[in-house]
Parts: C-alpha cells; structure tokens; sequence
C-alpha cells in the first residue's frame, strides 16, 4: 500500500500552489489530486470561459506534485482539451497518477473533470534535472 503523505507537504512548488490558489486534496506516493478554483483564473475576453492556459498550468502543476521531488521537469506533455469550461462551475479537480518510470523518466496521466465530466486529459513526462542539465 503506498504510504500517504501529508496534503500540504510539498517538495516542489509551494509559491505555484500559493498564488495560483490550487487546493492540494490529495498527495499519495505517484499520485495527486488538485481542485483549480475558477473565480480566480484568466478568462477570454467575454468572462465566461477559462483561458486554456490555466488549465493546462494546473494540470501540469498535479503531473510535478504527484513524483514531488525537487528539481523534477515536465519535458514533454500530449494534451487534449475536451470542452470548454465556462467559469460559473466553479472548480475543476485535477487527478494525477504515474504510470511508469523509465531511464529518470516518470510517465504521469493527468485527468481534470468537472462533475464527473472529463474536460482535460494529459499524459505528462517528467525527468529530474541535476546542476549539469540546467542553462
């Protein structure tokens, strides 16, 4: 069984989850659950649907969470944006789960959902970076 971490302790980044204002509900050992508030995310231009942008940033957010080491990268993401989400729904909760390591490479599978509605689906590759590997 894998070991439950406590939902606020993150290695990796806190001031993202600050001022973006993400939920952490859920922080398992290669997994995440994240719930994105709505009233606090950018818009298009008329105020009802979400900026696509936030919701790819939240979900990249639950990919990183879930392996929560330091220095870990998303290097590579396939996404696919199955509806619009207008922001009178309030929240979408974003889960995250690994799927595989391979070579220093973590396979992560992002689902959000609003009411049970998939409106996100992700499939994340995360490597951690050593001093060499930055610019």
């Amino acid at each position: 069984m894998d070991e439950v971490i406590q939902r606020d302790y993150l290695k990796v980044l806190s001031s993202v989850k600050k001022s973006n204002f993400y939920e952490v509900l859920e922080l398992d050992k290669n997994s995440s659950k994240v719930k994105l508030n709505l009233e606090n995310t950018q818009t298009y231009d008329d105020n009802k649907m979400i900026f696509e942008a936030e919701i790819y940033k939240c979900a990249n957010f639950t990919a990183i969470i879930a392996v929560n080491e330091p220095n870990i990268f998303s290097i590579n993401s396939n996404v696919d944006f199955l509806s619009q989400v207008e922001i009178s729904q309030k929240e979408i909760i974003f889960e995250a789960k690994a799927l595989s390591s391979s070579q220093g490479k973590n396979f992560i599978e992002v689902v959000g959902k609003v009411n049970d509605i998939s409106v996100f689906l992700g499939n994340f590759t995360l490597i951690k970076l050593d001093s060499r590997s930055r610019v």
